[in-house]
Formats: structure tokens, sequence, C-alpha cells
């Protein structure tokens, strides 16, 4: 749902409770939900028997590796481009003091119904109605949560709000009232709340705790504002109990925990997630809405490529060696030719061979499917079984290639960030 960020005049009878002039400021996020009249029509409509079609608001999928896209909904909100600027309103007072960031709810909107096709707002949830023919724009509420804040605690966390405050920029001028006014969107309203109660120091106000998805919303908003420094003695609190919870399967978890061990430096997090990315997924990860490094996603694309290439190599030098009989005897060629063709045709990979880049391939996918292949049974004259099985042709190459397979280390990216942790 679309949210802003904004600032708003303090009641008169509000300013001696606040800081001095630059000290504070009014921020406010809104946020569109549905209005009771709405969900009335349709408790109406059910009554009287008519059939609505309605397409409920869906949580995009997290990454995942077909396609790993991540426009992701963590906990309902928005996953939208980082914040413009030029959207942002700071404000100041003078002569009153600092409280408590706090929420308060605001005011409606009726958005109301367009043709099919013709909804300016892509966002908006749209209901068919099949009986009319129309698409309705269901009645959604906005809701602003307003918080007090100082602005030279936010200069002193962050240099994207000193840039915002102190800059060239429309954010840096007061209005008539004494106010410098900004906007933000996109940001999880209470994730938003924990960054600025630690910066400004309510330690008592900070949870111990946060689960998975609201620390990926904190992380993101710790990312853009650069103020990992300002957060990071909390950063080692929640972090306690995750990484004892790692995730083992690749999958949305996997690639939220790469974020915050992005994010929050943790090497060993970092490591883990990305040797788990490497091994499982099947074609290159898309996660565009997340702080992730496109070299970092490209990279394990590319050692994935590799490590593969390396496989399905050996893979057909074998064919091509049992049907020259290179190997063994003429018995034993044969029958594992037999098995090795059987088998790679019924993985649909025999002609034409597969080439990079392996879409739909997995190492570990790999590993199993050699593993699985059938191992044929029959004795030599000596009525002793013969040995010889695909698995041990193969297996000299298979630890070459876990011997090269790479290891991500998050050293080799630090570069590309402020902050470094040992």
């Amino acid at each position: 749902m679309p949210q802003a960020l904004s600032l708003f005049p303090p009641s008169e009878a509000l300013r001696k409770y606040l800081p001095a002039k630059s000290h504070r400021h009014k921020i406010w996020i809104e946020e569109e939900k549905r209005a009771k009249p709405y969900y009335k029509r349709k408790k109406l409509e059910k009554k009287k028997g008519k059939r609505v079609e309605i397409s409920p608001p869906t949580t995009p999928p997290a990454p995942q590796e077909s396609p790993v896209t991540t426009s992701t909904s963590l906990g309902g909100t928005t996953n939208a481009p980082p914040i413009d600027w030029g959207k942002v309103d700071f404000s100041d007072f003078s002569n009153v003091r600092y409280s408590r960031p706090e929420f308060s709810d605001g005011d409606e909107t009726d958005p109301g119904c367009t043709d099919p096709g013709t909804n300016p707002d892509s966002t908006s949830l749209q209901i068919q109605d099949w009986d009319y023919g129309e698409t309705c724009v269901p009645h959604l509420k906005k809701i602003e949560f307003r918080m007090l804040v100082s602005g030279k605690h936010l200069e002193l966390a962050s240099p994207i709000f000193k840039t915002m405050v102190t800059g060239p920029f429309a954010e840096g001028k007061a209005d008539s009232l004494g106010f410098r006014q900004i906007t933000a969107s996109d940001w999880d309203p209470e994730a938003f709340k924990i960054i600025l109660t630690i910066m400004h120091g309510y330690n008592r106000d900070v949870p111990r705790s946060l689960s998975l998805e609201m620390l990926v919303k904190v992380a993101m908003i710790v990312n853009y504002y650069d103020c990992l420094e300002s957060v990071e003695l909390y950063t080692d609190i929640w972090l306690e109990g995750l990484r004892s919870e790692l995730p083992t399967v690749y999958g949305r978890d996997c690639i939220l925990c790469l974020v915050i061990s992005w994010v929050f430096s943790e090497p060993i997090m970092f490591q883990n997630m990305t040797q788990l990315a490497l091994r499982h997924s099947q074609k290159l990860i898309e996660a565009e809405d997340f702080p992730i490094p496109a070299d970092i996603l490209e990279g394990i694309d590319i050692a994935r490529q590799s490590a593969l290439a390396e496989t399905f190599s050996a893979i057909y030098e074998l064919l091509d060696r049992l049907q020259e009989e290179q190997e063994c005897s003429f018995e034993c060629s044969s029958m594992l030719l037999g098995v090795l063709t059987k088998e790679l045709r019924n993985h649909e990979i025999l002609y034409p061979r597969i080439a990079p880049p392996f879409h739909g391939f997995s190492i570990e996918g790999s590993k199993e499917m050699i593993n699985g292949l059938k191992k044929p049974e029959w004795y030599h004259t000596t009525r002793y079984r013969h040995s010889c099985c695909i698995q041990d042709k193969l297996s000299i190459s298979l630890a070459k290639m876990e011997s090269d397979l790479r290891v991500f280390d998050l050293q080799d990216f630090q570069p590309t960030k402020n902050h470094t942790r040992v």
C-alpha cells in the first residue's frame, strides 16, 4: 500500500513541550486501507446472493530461485524504489522540547470506481464485478503515523539525513511557519519508529528481539540512511538468536538472511547464505528490491555455472569414452553406456547436450542426479559381481569440482560498503 512520510506543525498547546528550533520535527506516515463502507457493501451484496469476484491484495513471493524475484512485500508493506528526496519534508519548531515518537491515526480517502483498464493507480486493489462489467477500486483509508523527532539527532546518526537537512535542497528550507518538511515512502512504520527511537537514545523503548521479517525491514532502512554505526549495538542483540537458527534449506529465508548479513556486515552468516544459494539456486537470483549488490548475485550464478560446466563436461566425456570402448571391457563399457544413455535421455539432456547458463539445474541437484543413476548388476564368468558403475567413473571429477567451488568472503565485497566489521 502506498505510504508517505511528512511533518506537521504542532498545536500551540504543545509548543511548550517541544524542543528548540532545529531540534524538532514531526513525521507522519500514511498508508491506505479499506474503509468500513466497502466491507458493509460487500456484506450486503453477499446477503442478497450477488456473486462478486474479489482479487485480494496478495503478498508477493519472497525471493526464490525461479525467479527469485524479490518484489517481496514484507508484512504488508510496499517495496518500491528508494526515497525520492524531492518528496521529503522536514520541519523546525522553536523553543520546544523533544518527546518520544508516537503514532496517531489520520483521515479517509475515497478513490471511487473507474472503468476497466483506466485506473490510474496501478498499485490499487481492483475488483471485477462481472454483473456490471466495471472495475471498482474499493474505498481506502489513509492512516497517518506522526512522530516528533530531533533534527540534530538525525544529522548525527545519518549522513543522508544530514545532507537533506543542511544541504542546498528544499528540505533544508523552512516555510513561513518555521518548518522544514520531509517526505519518505515505502518504509514500514514500526521499523522506522525503531530506528528513530535508537537515534534519539530511548534505549529502554528499543525491542530486544525482532522477527526475521522485521529485521529485514529495519536493515533496509539502515542501509538506505547509512546509519549502521548508530544501531550497531542493537544489531548484535537482534542477531544473537538468529545466528543459531540460520536456514539450512534454500528459499525465502535464505535470501532474507543474505540481506541481513550484507547490511549488518556479518561475515559468517554471509558465507553460509551465499554457499546455500550457490549450491541450490537454478538460475541468476533476482532481488531488485533488496539492497544486495548485483555483483554478489552475479558472482553466485557465475560460480554455479562454472561448477555445472565442470560436472556435465565430465558426464559427456565419459559418455564419449564408453562409446569408443576406452573404458574397461567391452561388456562393462556396453552395460555402462546403456545405463548412462538411458538416464540422460530420461532427464532430457542426452541431445541436445546441456550448456550454459544451465537454467533449471543446481549443483546439489546435479549431484543427486548422478548418485541416483542405476547400477546394473552382471557377473563375470568367474561368478563374481562386476563392480564398475557410473558414480565411480565420475567420482574424481566431482571431487575436483567441489574443491574448486568458490567460497564467498564478505571482505571481497567490502570496498562497496562504508562500514566493516571484524
